[in-house]
């Protein structure tokens, strides 16, 4: 006997009521994706008739649709009728709405019907009162081209707030990769057909980049309409909790921090009030505040939320994952804070969580791994680096496909470590197939490419090949303002980096126009107050002491100061490089005071830093800051402690680089003098600034001083976040368990 058929479809009765929907989902397979349901229910269930699952339903389990449901097949179905059950808890009744699901409203089988289905979608969008996103926890939903389709004409018949993102349970921020590198000509299908077709319909109307800023900001608009419509609720509603920390995650996400900052503040009251100060849920809203913070450059402030997030989460749930999550999230702001030591016993702990540290390593596992290895780069100790960084490789190389682009991230960061132990050949050999993965699964025109390329810039500018390195990094300029725009954080640090290389040949004249372009986009997206933009001031600062142009150079060096001062703290190395340049200029201009005010701060500042392990890079900035102290002293006049600063800093040089080393008879040549002065000094007349004048018997330039973040960053592949440079730091976020 064959199957009854029911002329629904015809009827318009295309969307199945969300009763029925719930007696359905309990009969299947909790382990089941929604592709498992139509390979394994769907289509075996009207194989007979060649027809659509509605087809075969009663007509009182069907009608038309109020909300049409647009998600990836390969999430969990469970998941998926989860969250829209919970989101959907507080509409009417189960009786009367009804959902709109493709794979029971469209023909399952391929032919003409099929095909007409599909070609209706854009009715059923139309009809439906909104269109629900289900979100999914790795954010591959974003990279389906039917969904990013099906957002596109949502907004185009509805306007955003016809959209509404569904992320039960997702942790947006941990998308953010996702979300800035969304591109709608990357995205995939099952059909390719399919993806060739409304490829080609977004590019004779939209175009493939507008539709990319499009979509990015239709998901941050509907967010804030949701927002405003449910807060009249604000009482009485969980989905207005949700929406509000919904919103304040997508607002981050896009760059958009003063109108998120307050959206997560109200976030976090409210889960406080209703769940209680010491709730999984509330450790979650002071992860992501937390977060927000520290893109604005607000460390200081972001640390006290990250470290009551691991509180929260330590007693809530032990050594958990989440947990693993909190403590890199607080050891990549300590160090970002230059608090290296604290930084480091954080990592080693969230690499003994239980599930990170079982017999076999996973991409959890290869975050911590790659985090730690990029601390121990930091803290000069790329012995130390080296093996797990090539740990973090191998782990994912077992788990993801050889040509998936996060590999590109490990391959450029053990290249980076590679470099420093100047193992060239095998360092340039992966950079160049991190180029090569990224060109060839991204194009060319990616910023992930563009990353690649940056980094292979670097390492070619620091093995000397100077024409190679500026047309890659030019090359790696291009790619950003065409694909994220003029002003965008990474456009602006591919600026940096041209100059840098510019900087490098001596090209002043042509560097200071782009130098001073990154210096302003970086201010204009970041704000004044923001780390990054005091790197900019910094380097600007550098290029304008090296042309002679000191009065606007100590104003940069100032603010630059100034800013690293308040944001990172009066003792991070960044501060103290700022503040060591500005003293040397103020030295070559004959501020003597001013100068040895300066340098007297940094050696005191530089001698903690070794005491409490700061490693070799702390002990070279102390040598490089007590041998231009001991010129400032001694052109005030104090010649005895000028002595002692020579002598302290041929010891520091001595064990560094060994009795032989060259600075050594520069250092043998300035204490001779320094002697000769002291014998003389009683007798010596005129008087400057309150001491004793004396000629210069120094060494004009006795040691170079330590510029804070060199001109062109050390560059080890990251993903690129919101308010990064792009290729300017190793370690990689903790928000999200995949790197792209």
């Amino acid at each position: 006997m064959g199957l009854t058929l029911y002329p629904n479809a015809a009827n318009g009765q295309t969307a199945v009521r969300l009763r029925w929907l719930r007696e359905f989902a309990k009969t299947v397979d909790p382990a089941m994706t929604t592709a498992d349901v139509v390979t394994q229910l769907v289509v075996p269930g009207t194989i007979s008739e060649h027809c659509r699952y509605i087809e075969i339903l009663d007509p009182k389990d069907v009608g038309p649709p109020d909300f049409f449901i647009s998600h990836r097949w390969g999430s969990k179905f469970e998941t998926i009728c989860t969250a829209l059950f919970e989101h959907l808890s507080e509409e009417k009744d189960d009786d009367t709405v009804c959902v709109w699901l493709d794979i029971f409203a469209i023909n399952q089988h391929p032919g003409q019907e099929q095909a007409d289905d599909l070609g209706d979608l854009q009715e059923v969008i139309k009809r439906a009162k909104a269109t629900l996103l289900v979100m999914d926890g790795s954010g591959q939903v974003l990279r389906r081209v039917w969904c990013l389709f099906e957002i596109w004409k949502t907004v185009h018949y509805k306007t955003v707030e016809g959209l509404i993102v569904v992320a039960r349970g997702v942790d947006l921020m941990g998308l953010k990769d996702i979300f800035l590198k969304l591109n709608v000509a990357e995205a995939q299908a099952t059909v390719e057909a399919d993806r060739l077709k409304i490829l080609s319909d977004i590019k004779a109307t939209t175009g493939i980049e507008a539709m990319n800023q499009f979509i990015r900001q239709a998901l941050v608009e509907s967010a804030r309409k949701e927002v405003q419509r449910l807060a009249p609720l604000k009482a009485t509603s969980n989905r207005y909790f949700a929406a509000l920390d919904k919103a304040g995650q997508m607002m981050t996400l896009a760059g958009m921090y003063s109108e998120a900052e307050p959206i997560l503040m109200e976030c976090l009251q409210l889960c406080e009030e209703r769940y209680g100060e010491a709730h999984a849920q509330t450790a979650s809203v002071l992860n992501n505040i937390a977060g927000l913070l520290r893109y604005q450059g607000k460390l200081k402030e972001a640390e006290p939320h990250q470290k009551r997030a691991l509180k929260i989460s330590e007693d809530v749930s032990g050594d958990s994952p989440k947990t693993a999550t909190y403590l890199g999230n607080l050891a990549q702001l300590l160090q970002a804070q230059g608090k290296l030591a604290a930084a480091e016993p954080l990592l080693v702990r969230a690499l003994k969580i239980p599930k990170l540290s079982t017999g076999r390593d996973t991409l959890d596992t290869a975050t911590v791994l790659n985090a730690l290895a990029s601390l121990y780069m930091e803290m000069n100790r790329p012995n130390d680096a080296l093996p797990l960084y090539k740990r973090a490789l191998s782990a994912v190389q077992m788990v993801l496909s050889p040509q998936d682009p996060e590999l590109a991230v490990y391959l450029a960061n053990l290249a980076s470590v590679l470099q420093d132990t100047e193992e060239f050949d095998e360092a340039e050999d992966l950079q160049r197939q991190a180029v090569t993965l990224c060109e060839r699964n991204l194009g060319h025109e990616h910023p992930m490419t563009a990353s690649c390329l940056s980094n292979l810039a670097e390492m070619m500018g620091n093995r000397g090949l100077m024409a190679d390195a500026e047309e890659l990094a030019r090359d790696a300029l291009t790619i950003r303002v065409k694909v994220l725009g003029e002003e965008h954080p990474s456009t602006a640090n591919s600026y940096n980096n041209v100059a840098g290389l510019l900087m490098e040949q001596e090209r002043y004249d042509e560097a200071e126009p782009l130098m001073r372009k990154a210096l302003v986009y970086t201010e204009r997206s970041l704000g004044a107050w923001h780390p990054l933009t005091a790197n900019r001031q910094h380097n600007l600062a550098t290029l304008l002491d090296e042309t002679g142009q000191d009065e606007e150079a100590i104003k940069m060096y100032s603010k630059a100061m100034t800013t690293r001062d308040k944001k990172l703290g009066p003792d991070h190395p960044d501060t103290l490089g700022s503040a060591s340049s500005l003293a040397g200029v103020y030295l070559k201009t004959g501020r003597w005071l001013d100068s040895l005010q300066l340098y007297r701060r940094c050696v005191a500042a530089h001698r903690l830093h070794v005491k409490t392990g700061g490693g070799n890079a702390a002990r070279e900035a102390l040598l490089a800051n007590m041998t231009e102290l001991a010129m400032a002293l001694h052109k005030t006049g104090h010649h005895d402690e000028a002595l002692q600063n020579v002598e302290e800093a041929m010891k520091l040089a001595t064990s560094l680089r060994g009795p032989e080393s060259e600075e050594m008879t520069m250092f043998a040549d300035m204490k001779e003098s320094l002697q000769s002065h002291v014998k003389t000094a009683q007798v010596a007349a005129p008087r400057v600034g309150g001491r004793r004048s004396t000629s210069s018997l120094m060494p004009q330039r006795s040691y170079g001083r330590m510029a804070s973040m060199a001109v062109k960053p050390n560059t080890a592949m990251q993903p690129v976040p919101p308010t990064g440079s792009g290729d300017s730091q190793r370690l990689m976020s903790f928000t999200s368990r995949r790197a792209l």
